[in-house]
This record gives structure tokens, C-alpha cells and sequence, in this order.
């Protein structure tokens, strides 16, 4: 009972929150504002808060953090992208007449570069490098519960690349501070929302860890990603054609796949229009409950899988 008591009880919060969401989503019982911001808390709690109140996956995620830590790989990647946001304004000349948009684009591809390289390199090896190595065996020894491990390499992984994001974010704004003085808010909104797409990265690419080789897992994410960020087209190509049952498909396809333009703020930032916050809070809430889902997923595969077979 022990062992499954967290996956049951992460299972229960995750689907409550869900049905409350559709309840006032469609019967309009309370405030969207209000529902918006209830709707971020519970996900929160849920997500990340829960999680960590358990000392096991909290001692997992630790040691997934200091692992990350240590890795030279990442600090080279980390040092290429830092110096790249810090100095994009120096290529900004080639675009006098718009420079501040065009650095503070440049300066958002880079950040989004380099979650893409962690979220990929990093998290994808997550559970196949425990399950390759038979290090698996060693946790399993412990009392922790295949579930609570998942969870575990997802938190440490989450927290490493929204550490090194929050740094280059920082590196980036204040880099546009000097050289402009001060920036659009947009800037600063976007940064926040890039980190919230790469807390789904990592959740998708620790859950598909659970099941496919280090190598198939990179390929996978990396599509992901990319299609991730065309669901706009595959929705449009989708409404054209002319077969139901295949347009039924291409709708339940881009349902399935994380909607990666709600973290994509581009657009404001060259009209210069306003984000409003209710906006934010719209976009962590899809990222912890995408990612909230994600897990459950992985969680179930990893309980099922033979160990001895890998």
C-alpha cells in the first residue's frame, strides 16, 4: 500500500483539479479571474509542492540535481548560450530601424536553444540511463516505489533547467537594460513563459525515457517540439480535409501533442501589443497540467515494465 499510495493520491489531486476546471470552465459558477489563479495554486501544489513533501522522491530529485550539477556538458552549453544572449545587441546593428526587437527575439531563440538541448540531452536519458547501467536495481532496493522514482527524476531535472534558464533570463534582461535601458515587459513575460515550456519538455522527456532508448528518445522529443509549435498549421492543413474520419484524427492528434505556441510571445513583442497577466497564469496552468498527465503516463508505463528484460 505504501508504494502505491503516492501515485494514487498524485492520481486523485490531478483528476480533481481536472473536473473542477471543467465544471467552471462551463457553468461559468465563479470568476474566470478567480478560477484562473485557483486553478495555477492547486496545479502548484499538485505538481511540484505534493511531490516534495515526500521525503523519497525529494531525496531522489536532490541527487538528480546534484548529478546535473556536475556535468561539464552543461555548463559549456550554458556558458555558449549566456555569452550568445549577452552580446546578441551587437548583431542587432544589422536591423537599426527595429534593433530592440530584433535583439530581444534573437535573445528569446537562444534561451529556447538552449532548453531544448537540456530538456533533449539531458532529461531523455533520465530513466533508461538507471534502467542500462542496472542502477535501477540499486534504487529499487530501497523503499521507493518505481512511481515516486519517475517523479523524483522529473523534479530534479525541473528544477536544474529552470535554474539555468532563470540565469540566462536574468543575463539576458540585464544585457537589454544596458544597452537600452528600459524593455518592454513582453521581455520579461516571455522569459517566464519559455520556462514553463521547458518544465513540459522535461516532463515528456522523462516520461518517454520510461520506454524508449536514449537515442529513439532524443528523435522523439526533438519532434515533439517541432510539432509542438506547428499546431496551428496541422489544425488548419486538418479543417481542409476532405475525409471526417481523417479530419477527426488530425483534431485528436493536435489535441494529444503540447501546445507550444501559448509559450511563444514573439508576436506581441514585434506588434508590441500588451500581455495581460490572466495570460500567464492561463499558460502555467496548461504546462503543470500537461505535464501533471505526462507523468501519470510515465508512472504507469515504468510500473509495468519488466526490468529484468532491459
Amino acid at each position: 500500500m505504501r508504494k502505491i499510495g503516492f501515485s494514487v493520491i498524485y492520481f486523485v489531486l490531478v483528476s480533481v483539479i481536472f473536473i473542477l476546471n471543467y465544471t467552471f470552465e462551463h457553468t461559468a459558477m465563479v470568476s474566470y479571474s478567480f478560477w484562473n489563479i485557483t486553478r495555477a495554486v492547486l496545479l502548484i501544489f499538485a505538481v511540484i509542492v505534493f511531490p516534495l513533501l515526500n521525503r523519497r522522491i525529494y531525496s531522489i530529485a536532490v541527487t538528480v540535481l546534484k548529478e546535473e550539477l556536475r556535468k561539464k556538458t552543461l555548463y559549456v552549453i550554458f556558458i555558449f548560450v549566456a555569452l550568445l544572449v549577452s552580446l546578441i545587441h551587437v548583431f542587432g546593428k544589422i536591423a537599426p530601424a527595429n534593433q530592440h526587437v530584433f535583439v530581444g527575439e534573437m535573445g528569446l531563440s537562444g534561451i529556447t536553444l538552449f532548453g531544448l538541448l537540456f530538456g533533449v540531452f539531458m532529461s531523455s536519458t533520465a530513466m533508461y540511463k538507471e534502467m542500462e547501467k542496472k542502477t535501477v536495481y540499486v534504487l529499487l532496493s530501497y523503499p521507493v516505489s518505481r512511481q515516486e522514482i519517475v517523479m523524483g527524476k522529473f523534479i530534479g531535472n525541473m528544477i536544474s533547467i529552470l535554474l539555468f534558464s532563470f540565469l540566462l533570463s536574468l543575463i539576458f534582461v540585464v544585457s537589454l537594460l544596458v544597452r537600452f535601458g528600459p524593455i518592454n515587459s513582453v521581455i520579461v513575460y516571455s522569459c517566464f513563459a519559455l520556462m514553463l515550456e521547458f518544465v513540459v519538455i522535461v516532463a515528456i522527456a522523462t516520461t518517454t525515457s520510461t520506454m524508449l532508448s536514449s537515442t529513439s528518445n532524443i528523435v522523439f522529443v526533438i519532434i515533439i517540439f517541432l510539432l509542438g509549435h506547428m499546431t496551428e498549421k496541422i489544425t488548419h492543413i486538418a479543417s481542409r480535409l476532405e475525409a471526417q474520419r481523417l479530419k477527426e484524427a488530425a483534431e485528436v492528434f493536435v489535441r494529444v501533442l503540447p501546445d507550444f505556441k501559448r509559450f511563444e510571445f514573439k508576436d506581441a513583442l514585434s506588434l508590441g501589443t500588451v500581455i495581460e497577466p490572466s495570460v500567464i497564469i492561463a499558460s502555467l496552468s496548461y504546462a503543470l497540467f500537461y505535464s501533471a498527465v505526462a507523468l501519470i503516463i510515465g508512472m504507469l508505463i515504468f510500473r509495468r515494465r519488466e526490468v529484468d528484460r532491459l
